[in-house]
């Protein structure tokens, strides 16, 4: 059951990468007369000397999928220009009937948080440095249990991560982040046909992430 985090995971990277092909349209507008332009061309060049910050935005919305903070929808909230959180959460259950007697739900839940803090910011990107949480649960019911619950198999994941992150300001106001670190992960998994039904594992690896956000 451990494979079930990681293949909704790759699910994930492949969905966000299939977003990641923006085409940005330019226009021009015609300015007649030679003292216009010379004005200008004057103003852009000044405006080219200035220097030119990162822009922050204090809210921002989209998806990621990582190691350290989860996977799905994404909410990020600035408190500065160095400290920043992100919360992620994903859900779903999904119902059918084995029989006319039975009936099995399996459900997902995935919920995490990371806290970043920038370590140095250009015009279109920021280097910085994150530590994440998240949970990840999984879980199968069956009316034709033998249990009170009627729960046959169940799974979760407690993941702990650091490592450093780039942010990219791709057009206007989409970003894209990608992420690495290390990560610690407890798990304890449930199954009605095994003895003893409950097992604990831990993991110690190499952590990935990747986002797609829109800035408020």
């Amino acid at each position: 059951m451990r494979l079930n985090f990681y293949t909704q995971l790759i699910f994930f990277f492949s969905l966000l990468l299939s977003f990641l092909h923006p085409t940005v349209g330019f226009s021009q507008n015609s300015v007649s007369g030679s003292d216009s332009q010379n004005l200008l061309d004057s103003s852009r060049q000044d405006s080219s000397k200035m220097p030119q910050s990162y822009p922050f935005h204090r809210h921002q919305i989209g998806v990621s999928a990582s190691s350290f903070s989860g996977y799905g929808l994404s909410y990020r909230i600035a408190f500065s220009e160095k400290i920043l959180i992100r919360f992620t959460g994903f859900g779903f259950v999904n119902s059918s009937n084995v029989s006319t007697i039975n009936e099995r739900t399996e459900s997902t839940l995935v919920l995490g948080t990371e806290l970043q803090y920038t370590l140095k910011s250009f015009e279109s990107v920021r280097f910085y440095l994150l530590g994440g949480v998240n949970r990840f649960y999984e879980q199968t019911t069956n009316s034709a249990s033998v249990r009170s619950n009627n729960v046959m198999n169940s799974m979760e994941d407690w993941r702990f991560g650091f490592g450093f992150g780039t942010e990219f300001k791709i057009f206007n106001s989409f970003f894209l982040n990608i992420d690495i670190g290390g990560i610690y992960e407890n798990s304890s998994t449930f199954s009605e046909f095994r003895i003893p039904p409950e097992a604990r594992s831990t993991f110690i690896g190499f952590g990935l992430g990747l986002g797609l956000s829109y800035g408020l």
